[in-house]
């Protein structure tokens, strides 16, 4: 099973600019655990101390399992490539954008902006997978969709994945980033329902 989750990551990976394809390559961990957070299903966490991706158990769908990998790797990027001030500028703008796929109820206040951040990192990527793959209608919706609903967000998330080099600062010690089975869930849905409009 292993393999086929890595023929996928490698297909992924595939929409990103060659050095960020480096980087989130490396330090992917597959592990047979299972974890919950509050009897909630945990999919993987970025592991802030080890920098690894943890992947418990995948044993999703192609499309469930793009979603929480590049959610996961968006908790990578914004703590290893992006710069102070990036994420200062990224504060700034979600704070004048309503990013709203039920994250208050799972996370506190201090949390939410990265988890914001790496809501659109994984719906930026995904427009692009679509793109990559000639399914330019679903494509062109979603990002529509994204463009209507926090139009400043995205187009930096965007102008992030293009950045050329990675932060190599030290990184600050916190929790492990998580991504549950139902935020998988409610960003899927938001994503389906976004395309049939």
């Amino acid at each position: 099973m292993q393999k086929y989750y890595d023929l996928l990551i490698e297909k992924f990976l595939q929409i990103y600019p060659k050095k960020i394809q480096q980087f989130l390559r490396k330090d992917i961990v597959f592990s047979k655990e299972k974890h919950f957070v509050k009897k909630e299903a945990v999919e993987g966490p970025y592991d802030l101390e080890t920098r690894q991706v943890i992947l418990w158990n995948p044993n999703q769908n192609e499309e469930e399992f793009f979603i929480f990998l590049t959610h996961e790797w968006g908790h990578k990027f914004y703590h290893e490539w992006l710069s102070e001030k990036q994420r200062s500028e990224w504060l700034k703008i979600r704070s004048r954008e309503n990013i709203d796929f039920d994250l208050k109820n799972s996370y506190s206040v201090f949390q939410i902006p990265e988890e914001e951040y790496c809501t659109v990192f994984s719906l930026i990527s995904l427009v692009l997978y679509w793109r990559k793959m000639k399914m330019k209608k679903k494509s062109h919706k979603l990002h529509q969709k994204i463009k209507q609903e926090f139009p400043e967000a995205a187009k930096i998330v965007e102008q992030h994945i293009h950045t050329k080099s990675a932060n190599h600062s030290s990184l600050a010690h916190s929790p492990d980033r998580n991504i549950t089975s139902r935020e998988v869930e409610v960003l899927k849905n938001w994503i389906h329902r976004a395309i049939q409009e």
